[in-house]
């Protein structure tokens, strides 16, 4: 059921590219699906009086980060104050302007009273879409000077009825409370003064590394990094988002650690700041076009590795998961294409769920409830990190069609 992760989701290019990732056989998340309800309503009395609307989920997603973009393009305040609409989610963005910087310096909830003022302040952003995607649907990546990186995830139920900015913030945040600045890997790399950034594998690790996807069977091993400095440039941390080698995290770890950077500055400021980065192993393997991985809830403050959901093996417990007769019959009466489901969670030494997240809801709150109580009767095979039983985290796209 899973599709390759580093496909363009939103439609921002193409259609899913399995190629990618041909061979990689341990990528968790289904790729170009919403995770939110999209009803699609054909009004078949009505005339067309302009260009034929898009009706299929990439169409609509598409065109809506078209128009995302265009109004910035045009420095067209108003466009953009119509995509923000209460209640927004804001998960903290970097403002050239002072005043802006004092009105919104912090993640919160903007409400309908400071909609207009959040609208004008983000129409001084240069934005221009990134050149990487999001796994997330509906979730378009972005990025302006000097190399800040953020995410954009819309929600809408029509495409007449127009869309709206659900969420809006550093990329790839690590719980709901981080807000740290988030750049681009080519703007943290500008800056680097010294360590190995070639990531030398020495013979007896690239050994290793052969043996194990030799195992795996598969024609390469990958990892994300977030990776964070501080002020003066040093690396504080850098920690595995998504992964399906434990080794190659071990062995590209430390040799990260050792990087060491020029200050990165906002305005005249320097601040701390993080990437998001992916680590292909052998290189030349490096997927054409990449796509962020899932958004990381566990918690912050706990290291525990976050690993691909096919490199788990699941001993008991359901995933296929249908909704209750009353919310088959909302689906049906609503119209509604699919529902989906991202739900993360950790396992402990044994094997049992131990925490759960909802990431991104169906819109149907039963259904969703539904979901996380099946997920805490999952039970898996203990996870093995150099042959030793360990807690891990994972991250699942749960997808239901109705016929």
């Amino acid at each position: 059921m899973a599709i390759p992760c580093f496909r363009n989701v939103l439609g921002v290019v193409k259609k899913p590219c399995r190629s990618d990732l041909e061979g990689a056989g341990a990528v968790s998340y289904k790729c170009g699906m919403k995770l939110v309800m999209v009803m699609v309503l054909t009004c078949v009395a009505c005339a067309p009086t302009g260009p034929e609307k898009p009706t299929t989920k990439d169409g609509i997603s598409e065109s809506i980060r078209l128009d995302f973009f265009s109004a910035f393009a045009r420095n067209d305040v108003a466009a953009i104050r119509n995509f923000a609409r209460e209640p927004l989610e804001y998960a903290g963005l970097w403002f050239p302007s002072a005043a802006c910087q004092t009105e919104f310096p912090v993640a919160r909830q903007i409400g309908a009273d400071k909609l207009a003022d959040f609208a004008a302040c983000l129409a001084t952003l240069p934005l221009v879409p990134s050149m990487r995607g999001d796994t997330l649907y509906g979730v378009a990546v972005a990025m302006y000077d000097p190399g800040v990186e953020i995410e954009i995830g819309f929600d809408y139920l029509h495409p007449d009825q127009g869309a709206t900015i659900a969420r809006i913030g550093f990329a790839g945040r690590q719980g709901r409370a981080d807000g740290i600045p988030a750049v681009t890997p080519d703007a943290l790399a500008s800056r680097v003064i010294a360590g190995d950034l070639e990531l030398t594998t020495m013979p007896e690790a690239k050994a290793a590394l052969d043996a194990e996807m030799a195992t795996m069977h598969q024609k390469f091993l990958y990892t994300w990094f977030k990776i964070c400095v501080d002020a003066e440039g040093s690396v504080t941390s850098v920690r595995a988002r998504d992964t399906v080698s434990p080794l190659l995290v071990s062995t590209y770890k430390p040799i990260i650690e050792g990087w060491k950077f020029r200050p990165f500055k906002l305005g005249s400021q320097a601040v701390p700041a993080c990437t998001l980065q992916l680590f292909v192993y052998p290189k030349d393997k490096h997927p054409a076009h990449e796509e962020l991985p899932l958004p990381d809830f566990s918690d912050a403050k706990d290291n525990i590795l976050h690993v691909n959901h096919e490199v788990m093996t699941r001993i008991s417990g359901v995933t296929q998961i249908q909704p209750d007769d009353r919310d088959k019959t909302v689906i049906g009466k609503s119209k509604v294409e699919a529902i989906e489901v991202v739900v993360e969670y950790c396992i402990d030494e044994q094997g049992s769920v131990g925490k759960e997240f909802l990431v991104e809801p169906s819109g149907l709150p039963s259904y969703d409830a539904k979901v996380i109580a099946y997920v805490k009767q999952w039970k898996f095979k203990p996870f093995l990190i150099a042959g030793v039983p360990s807690r891990v985290c994972s991250g699942l796209k749960i997808h239901y069609t109705q016929h």
